[in-house]
């Protein structure tokens, strides 16, 4: 493991505890859900959604233009999330699958600990550093989050914060 990374990690996070919990960061509304409750169920009660596709071609592919959110209240903006086990190591070197679904289990954790889950998502944004990749990525998207495909962009780019890295995701949600 390259120790830019261990020493950039370790300098941020020391474990997998000093994540944002209910609280500190991402407070839980008092009388909301069951953290168990889905994050849709939570969503469908007070946030009307609306999927706006002004063409066609989109449809085909599975692609949204954008999603119009009325009555949010709550905003969630993840930074890219790597990756990265719970303990700062590479997950996946060189296996593009396996970076992409520890990629969506860190969105999952960093959602969790915001009282949300993976649908609560509605906007995404990829950076590969091999564009080529990007239909093994919206593969891995379309088993792992539910419903219609939130808002994306793709982006290649040289490289990553860390060598071996391949992909990083950023996304929004919203409650």
């Amino acid at each position: 493991m390259d120790q830019s990374w261990t020493n950039f990690v370790g300098a941020r996070w020391k474990t997998a505890d000093h994540l944002p919990v209910a609280g500190a960061g991402c407070p839980a509304k008092a009388g909301a859900p069951a953290r168990g409750a889905p994050a849709s169920a939570r969503l469908r009660a007070h946030v009307e959604k609306r999927q706006v596709n002004p063409w066609t071609w989109q449809d085909r592919l599975g692609f949204s233009q954008a999603w119009m959110l009325d009555g949010t209240k709550k905003l969630i903006l993840l930074a890219g999330q790597a990756s990265v086990s719970a303990e700062g190591e590479l997950v996946g070197e060189g296996d593009f699958e396996a970076q992409v679904r520890q990629v969506f289990a860190n969105l999952s954790t960093v959602l969790e600990h915001c009282g949300a889950g993976l649908d609560s998502i509605f906007k995404l944004v990829v950076y590969l550093t091999d564009i080529r990749n990007l239909a093994t990525y919206e593969r891995v998207v379309a088993e792992t989050l539910p419903g219609p495909k939130p808002a994306g962009t793709a982006v290649e780019v040289s490289s990553l914060a860390v060598p071996g890295m391949l992909v990083e995701v950023d996304a929004t949600a919203v409650l």
